[in-house]
């Protein structure tokens, strides 16, 4: 099973693998009629679910980057941030600025 899964790449073997624990176990309980060369039977089977696996989950290359990469274009406004960690840090509220706030509010 494992040598099936490892012969087509994927992102995740683990789960190509466990589908086709799944296969050979629909195979099993009920396994085709007529069936001479059931080793032959096996290796196709597993290899087209295999090439089916692949084609219905493809591979994703997800680019890691980096929080503290510069953003395209910054620099260009000095009030933009310059890269993706200050921008996320730009969304966070100001706690110090709400902690005053409070504050001011009960003492009215």
């Amino acid at each position: 099973m494992r040598e099936v899964a490892a012969s087509f790449q994927t992102t995740d073997p683990a789960a190509l693998e466990s589908d086709l624990m799944l296969h050979l176990l629909r195979l099993k309980r009920r396994p085709p009629r007529g069936v001479q060369n059931w080793e032959a039977l096996l290796r196709t089977a597993l290899h087209n679910k295999s090439a089916q696996w692949i084609r219905d989950h493809p591979n994703v290359d997800v680019e890691s980057t980096s929080l503290d990469a510069p953003l395209p274009g910054s620099g260009i406004q000095d009030n933009e941030p310059a890269t993706l960690l200050d921008r996320l840090r730009s969304v966070e509220p100001d706690l110090d600025f709400l902690i005053a706030v409070s504050a001011l509010l009960e003492k009215m």
